[in-house]
């Protein structure tokens, strides 16, 4: 039996009238501010959908924004203003349900796509990334359902994010992807969520937390490779390894880089990242300490690039 909760389905009755409120749009954005013009565009389509004709599509797993087949078959449908959790508002999956149309998963899709993603990536773990309201899956569903299938861990990229799912019970770990300010460190520890050291000074803000509130942080290390997101660069990670093993009250539970195009039919930046990536982590070889858990690998990496999973 296909579950369905959540995706991108726009129905319109036919293609020309889809072309022509294309066409209006592009015109009057000439004359009148785009937000003004934007949000006339998006009511109207709201109102010219039907339900003659269906577009269904789904977004992976992973960081990367590429899309995946999801069976059809669907033969239900999940409101999402009947979820059993108490949220605080935080995530609040109510709060973002109001728009006219209506979005459909297969989970039984979900899941094969998780067992295929296993399969290729063999012993290596695997962390589902849910940010961005599980890219517009819904966050708190399809998290437990990860977690119902057996997902090692869960990756976002806010606290609020990690909050949320907290609250909502989910308990395997959950990384918070994204920086972090100095006066939400306290809330990490609080809500058990791992947090991304990007920089020295960062690891300190964090052991400084943890000591004063009598606990340990558990960081993952961000090696820029490439990505120019956040991170220090591959040629000077040692200062950061050096800083985190320092640290009293932190666990390295991870050292990650990012790939900036993965995906790409040119794999001459990729395989130079995982070079990087390599040459930077050898550093615990060369101390004679125990190499920490590296990921690295997003949903074109999983796929083109087993050296790195």
């Amino acid at each position: 039996m296909n579950r369905p909760i959540s995706s991108s389905l726009l129905d319109f009755d036919d293609v020309r009238d889809l072309q022509l409120l294309l066409t209006l749009f592009c015109l009057l954005n000439f004359f009148y501010n785009f937000d003004v013009i934007f949000n006339l565009f998006t009511n109207v389509f709201s109102f010219a959908t039907s339900a003659s004709g269906k577009c269904l599509v789904g977004l992976d797993l992973d960081t990367v924004n590429q899309p995946i087949i999801v069976t059809p078959g669907i033969t239900q449908t999940y409101n999402i203003l009947n979820q059993e959790h108490d949220n605080n508002d935080i995530l609040d999956d109510e709060a973002i349900a109001v728009r006219p149309t209506t979005a459909f998963v297969d989970l039984d899709a979900l899941a094969h796509n998780f067992r295929v993603v296993q399969e290729k990536v063999g012993s290596a773990k695997v962390m589902a990334i849910v940010k961005a309201n599980a890219f517009g899956h819904g966050l708190l569903r399809i998290a437990k359902e990860l977690e119902s299938l057996g997902v090692d861990q869960l990756g976002v990229a806010f606290l609020e994010e990690g909050i949320a799912l907290r609250r909502a019970g989910v308990t395997c770990p959950i990384l918070v992807l994204g920086g972090i300010i100095g006066n939400q460190i306290d809330y990490f520890l609080e809500f058990d969520l791992q947090l991304t050291a990007s920089s020295t000074f960062k690891v300190h803000q964090v052991d400084a937390a943890a000591k004063r509130l009598g606990k340990r942080a558990q960081i993952h290390l961000k090696i820029d490779c490439g990505m120019r997101r956040i991170g220090v660069r591959a040629e000077n990670a040692h200062q950061l390894f050096e800083a985190a093993l320092q640290a009293e009250h932190c666990d390295i539970v991870g050292v990650f880089s990012h790939f900036s195009s993965s995906d790409s039919a040119n794999q001459e930046i990729s395989l130079r990242q995982i070079e990087q990536f390599e040459k930077a982590t050898r550093y615990f070889n060369r101390e004679g300490l125990k190499m920490p858990p590296r990921h690295m690998a997003n949903s074109g990496g999983i796929l083109q690039y087993p050296r790195a999973h």
